[in-house]
């Protein structure tokens, strides 16, 4: 047989393998895209999401409608999406899938701080104000390896309560000291930003407010909250890690 020939017939097997190869891989991403898309949908009307049908340019959603997802009175069907992200109000990016650069104007991610911040607390100051508030996670789900939950605070005081930091603490020698993303505490605002407060920072009597995508999972850490009601006592929150 012509050594021509089969050069040209290894190159066209290469070639259709490569094509079957990208196309599967191009359904699994507007799979994974579109999955975690509806997702997000079904959380909140909030949330600031973009996606990209060709890693080429970000279009930001604005509702779905059945098979669809409404983009600037636009139509596109959901399994052409390739990628994906979705932020909070503030800008600040929750999740992320097959992302390209640059990002939509003004996302940002959750920044590290430039010190650890030294907070320590005794074994014996880890304490749960269930007179006041209750806190439970539940949903929990395992997603590219990393455990996340749903994180409920109920307010069943009979005032106004808000948070003004909180964050995950490990223990150490007989102490617990800060474990968070970015070696400190979380602020007012971010605590209002993805526990979906109402405006004024305030959760009120009865009031429940949630974080649908808490995530951390290290044996004997809690997640500590520290509040002020609205005549001024402080008070803190501990609740357990889900193992």
């Amino acid at each position: 047989m012509n050594s021509k020939f089969i050069l040209l017939i290894i190159i066209l097997l290469f070639f259709i393998c490569f094509y079957f190869i990208t196309h599967k891989n191009y359904k699994i991403n507007n799979n994974k895209s579109s999955g975690k898309l509806m997702v997000y949908l079904n959380q909140r009307n909030d949330y600031l999401i973009f996606v990209s049908m060709n890693k080429k340019n970000w279009i930001q959603v604005n509702g779905s409608h059945g098979d669809y997802i409404l983009t600037n009175g636009k139509k596109i069907k959901k399994n052409n999406i390739c990628s994906l992200i979705v932020a909070y109000k503030n800008g600040e990016i929750l999740d992320q899938y097959n992302i390209f650069y640059p990002l939509p104007n003004g996302l940002k991610y959750l920044e590290d701080s430039d010190t650890v911040e030294e907070i320590k607390i005794n074994a014996n100051e880890i304490n749960s104000r269930e007179d006041k508030i209750t806190v439970k996670h539940d949903s929990i789900r395992i997603n590219n390896g990393q455990k996340y939950y749903r994180t409920a605070i109920k307010n069943i005081s009979n005032t106004k309560v808000r948070v003004t930091k909180f964050g995950a603490f490990i223990e150490k020698d007989g102490r617990y000291q800060i474990d968070t993303v970015t070696n400190a505490l979380f602020t007012d605002e971010e605590f209002s930003e993805w526990y979906n407060v109402d405006n004024d920072g305030w959760i009120k009597p009865g009031q429940l407010v949630s974080d649908d995508n808490n995530y951390g999972s290290n044996i004997n850490s809690y997640w500590i909250y520290f509040f002020i009601d609205e005549l001024g006592n402080e008070f803190q929150v501990s609740v357990l890690v889900p193992e």
